[in-house]
């Protein structure tokens, strides 16, 4: 499963540097932040990224999918701080989805 969160997240990625100048588009590494300090990339930018992942979820798995929840908000750090972090995330967030539908 973490090949496809990471191949889905990097499509989306994909998407999003289209539209973003050079010097702000996202390089497709696991360390690469989305973020923090030093980041170039927006928060609108990160909240498309994550609705992006959500609709290439949901059409993968045909299953609904809300990735920026209130657990997220209470969480003492942010699942969404590099491609890394966000894939771990998603891929729990997928295995709690998959676990409802059995």
């Amino acid at each position: 499963m973490k090949e496809i969160v990471l191949r889905i997240i990097y499509e989306a990625i994909d998407e999003i540097n289209e539209k973003l100048d050079n010097d702000q588009k996202l390089a497709k590494q696991p360390d690469t932040r989305l973020c923090g300090a030093g980041v170039h990339f927006d928060s609108l930018e990160l909240i498309n990224l994550i609705e992006l992942v959500e609709h290439k979820i949901e059409d993968f798995y045909q299953e609904e999918i809300v990735l920026a929840d209130e657990r997220v908000m209470q969480m003492a750090y942010t699942p969404f701080s590099t491609i890394s972090s966000f894939a771990e995330f998603v891929e729990m967030k997928v295995d709690e989805m998959t676990i409802k539908t059995y």
